[in-house]
Parts: structure tokens; sequence; C-alpha cells
């Protein structure tokens, strides 16, 4: 009787030894399979994330063609009337003359005194639709800069476009007499905007572009007084 109530004790803690390691066991998985649902949820954050920034990226970049569909399509009039202009019409006026009696018009409906001085036109190895661009986005900036500040609406406000050359450079010159541009390089930068409105500011970026693809270059002066953009080419 004895030795079977011992192997009844030895098989009960047999059992009881064999429940606690499955218990353990079971444990341990779960364990497992927690540090595998983290694992997880920080695989998904981190996919999350990425997505959010491509979102934001695809956002900007839509956001920047629009802003230069509205660009084409001001400028498109312009573009258009260069481009329809007869040939012998070109060969008796210099294109530069063609594009700033262009910009009448613009300055007018803004009610802006507009005036131009083209002397010495023999130089300007630039196309047609680039000129273009790089003088209407000038003008363009200059009464954007003009019509957002209250101040400049009751003064006589103008734009004045003068161009001359020597035997060694081309120049033209846009002055306007708006609120002073406190930094006249970032103005060049995208996205940047001297009236302040947000999604705009690219004029000028692609009037930095259009210059130094014809190997020229830009520089802006602005004070109290006007605010001049000089743009120069050698030849």
């Amino acid at each position: 009787m004895n030795i079977k109530k011992g192997k009844l004790i030895m098989i009960n803690q047999v059992a009881i030894i064999i429940l606690m390691l499955i218990s353990m066991l079971v444990t341990l998985l779960m364990v497992v399979m927690y540090l595998n649902n983290i694992g997880l949820r920080e695989e998904v954050d981190s996919l999350n994330d990425e997505l959010v920034y491509k979102e934001k990226m695809i956002q900007d970049r839509e956001s920047r063609i629009l802003e230069l569909r509205k660009i084409n399509h001001d400028n498109r009039k312009h573009i258009n009337l260069l481009n329809s202009i007869d040939s012998k019409y070109v060969k008796r006026k210099n294109k530069i003359s063609l594009i700033a009696e262009s910009l009448e018009d613009l300055c007018k409906n803004n009610n802006i005194d507009y005036r131009y001085i083209i002397s010495n036109e023999n130089f300007i190895d630039i196309a047609y639709s680039d000129l273009n661009s790089i003088l209407v986005n000038i003008v363009e900036n200059a009464i954007n800069s003009i019509s957002s500040f209250g101040e400049y609406k009751n003064k006589h406000n103008y734009i004045r476009l003068n161009s001359y050359e020597d035997n060694i450079i081309f120049c033209i010159e846009i002055i306007n007499n708006g609120p002073k541009i406190e930094d006249t390089r970032g103005i060049f930068v995208e996205g940047f905007s001297s009236s302040g409105e947000s999604g705009r500011g690219f004029g000028l970026t692609i009037v930095k572009e259009l210059v130094e693809k014809y190997n020229g270059n830009i520089f802006v002066n602005s004070n109290e007084i006007n605010t001049t953009f000089t743009i120069i080419f050698l030849k």
C-alpha cells in the first residue's frame, strides 16, 4: 500500500511539473506575440509617417504646378501676341519693344503710369517667350506688390522699363515706386512673396532661371523711393 501511495504522489508531482512547464510555455508564447505586435505597430507607424510625408510632397508639387499654370495663363496673351506677329514687323521692330508695348494695357488696367524707353535695339539674342516671361513676371511682381499695400493705392504709382547697350553689355532696367523690398536676395527663392501672400512667389524664381539660361545676371536695388531690377547680358 505504501508503495502504491508513493507512486501516486510521484505521478501527481510529475503532473504538477508538466502543468507548470505548459504554463511557462504559454506565458513565453504570449510574451513573444506581444513583442511581435509591438514591432508590427512600430513598422506600421513608420509606414504611416512615410505615407504622410509623401502625401505632403505630392500636395506641395501639385500646388507648385497650379501656381506655374496660373503664371503661364496670365502670360499666355502676351506670348500669343509675340508668336503671332508678322515676320516683317519683327524685322522692323525689336522684340523688347514689342513686349514693352504689350505691357501697356496690363499696367493701365491696374491704374499704374507705365512708360518705356528702348534705345540701341541691335542686340537681344533671347527667345521671344523667354524674354516675355522675364519682363512680364517682373512687371506683374511690381503690380502685385503695389496693389497689396493700401498706402500705395492713392499714390501716383509708376513703372518704367528702359533698355540700352554698348559694345560689351545689353542692359534692361525695370523701375517701380512700390514698397521697399527688404530681402533683395530672398525674392528669387522659390515660394518667397514680397506681398506676403501664400501660394505665390514663383515668378521671380522663373525670371532668375531664364536670365541665367542666357548667361545673364539680375540685380535688385530697393529703397524707400523706388525699386530697380537690372538685367545684364554680356555680348
